[in-house]
C-alpha cells in the first residue's frame, strides 16, 4: 500500500508520527482501517491540499474564501464561460484582451468590486 511513497508523505497524510509512517512502510506495523483509508483518499487526490485552505466543498457546490459559491453545473462549464469571456474582451480592445489573459493567468489578483460589477452590467446589457 505504501509502496513508492516517502514515509515523511505517510505521516504528514495519515496524522501519524515519522516513526509510525516507517513502521507502516516496512511493514512492521498494519495502518488501523481509518488510517488506511485516510491514506487512500490522497492517495487518489480526493483530499483537498493546503492550497486551498479557507475553500468549502459542499455536496453540489464549491465556496471560496470570500463565500462565493459555485454550483457543480457551472464548473462544468466553466470552459466554455472562459472560451466567451475571451472572445468578448477580444472584440472590445487588445488591452482588455491582455487583462483577461493576466486575470486568467492567476498572476494578478482580481479586479476591486466596481470593475467587477461593471463587468456584471456589460454582460447583463448583451
Amino acid at each position: 500500500m505504501f509502496y513508492c511513497y516517502p514515509a515523511e508523505v505517510i505521516a504528514e497524510w495519515c496524522a501519524v508520527s515519522l516513526a509510525t509512517a516507517r513502521e507502516y512502510k516496512l511493514g512492521r506495523r498494519k495502518p488501523p482501517p481509518p488510517v488506511a483509508r485516510l491514506f487512500e483518499l490522497h492517495r487518489d487526490r480526493r483530499v483537498l491540499g493546503p492550497t486551498w485552505n479557507g475553500w468549502l466543498v459542499k455536496p453540489d457546490s464549491i465556496v471560496d474564501p470570500d463565500g462565493n459559491e459555485t454550483g457543480r453545473m457551472q464548473l462544468y462549464n466553466y470552459f466554455w464561460v472562459v472560451q466567451f469571456a475571451r472572445q468578448l474582451a477580444a472584440e472590445r480592445s487588445q488591452v482588455a484582451h491582455a487583462q483577461f489573459y493576466a486575470l486568467l493567468s492567476g498572476d494578478v489578483a482580481p479586479p476591486p468590486a466596481e470593475v467587477r460589477e461593471a463587468i456584471a452590467d456589460l454582460l447583463e446589457a448583451r
